[in-house]
């Protein structure tokens, strides 16, 4: 009796183990969600693997999982991921532009292929533009009436390095650079002035994303000093705002120094 009740035993355990060992096995097996695949690609970006992230998207889109690529891209600008910007230029210079116009903001494509815009800050919805002064430098403000005039065109000319994108912002009228003083004001902030040239990490600017009230904006930062473009708080006469170079802490604060960059 004690020889077939231990039997019994055995042949429960094995039939147990059995069933554990198809469950993992059908668990490693199953699908991969949705989900944890835009989580898997959102990842990559995050920690700067791009080209692993440009496989999944072609491995996704024959997958015809094209939405996962739009929800991860989603998530890189909600959370405000400077390797957003990055990624985007990769895919774009790497045969991946239908993939820029198919599942990112139009402002990407707009950017990237060097369109004429205008850059309106969230804050004061202000336009930007360059003014001349008494020394004959052109002073960055934004404009607080004019919209549509070509004083506040810019273009963006991308330079990549190191697997980084930069930018040269160029306006169309004067034909010159947004560049950052080297002095710092009384404010600790620096001027934003035009230059006929663009040698230096002073006139190169990034530019890092973020959503706010379901729309796409992005901190300007400059390359050298990492200092974000924004306006003075304080009005001209003419209720015109001087740009500057802010070096303080900006990040979770899209409507305060965040821009938008439009056609124009």
């Amino acid at each position: 009796f004690k020889d077939n009740h231990c039997a019994k035993m055995r042949l429960t355990l094995f039939a147990f183990v059995l069933a554990v060992c198809a469950l993992a096995s059908n668990a490693t097996l199953a699908p991969r969600t949705d989900d944890v695949l835009a989580e898997q690609l959102y990842m990559s970006v995050v920690i700067g693997e791009y080209e692993t992230a440009i496989a999944k998207c072609s491995e996704y889109l024959k997958e015809k999982k094209g939405e996962v690529i739009k929800e991860a891209v989603k998530r890189l600008i909600e959370n405000g991921k400077r390797n957003t910007m990055d990624f985007a230029y990769q895919l774009w210079t790497k045969d991946g532009k239908e993939i820029v116009k198919s599942y990112f903001p139009i402002q990407f494509r707009v950017i990237f292929t060097e369109q004429t815009v205008k850059l309106i800050n969230k804050r004061d919805h202000h336009a930007l533009k360059l003014i001349d002064q008494q020394n004959h430098n052109k002073i960055a403000f934004g404009d607080s009436k004019d919209k549509t005039s070509k004083k506040v065109s810019w273009k963006f000319t991308p330079v990549l390095e190191n697997n980084r994108v930069y930018f040269k912002i160029m306006s169309t009228e004067d034909k010159q650079y947004l560049k950052l003083d080297n002095t710092k004001g009384s404010s600790d902030d620096r001027i934003i002035y035009g230059d006929s040239t663009a040698d230096t990490f002073k006139h190169h600017w990034y530019l890092e994303p973020s959503m706010y009230e379901s729309d796409v904006m992005f901190f300007v930062y400059n390359r050298e000093y990492n200092s974000v473009m924004t306006l003075d708080e304080d009005m001209a006469a003419n209720e015109d705002r001087e740009a500057l170079g802010h070096s303080g802490e900006v990040s979770g604060y899209p409507q305060l120094f965040a821009w938008y960059i439009v056609p124009y």
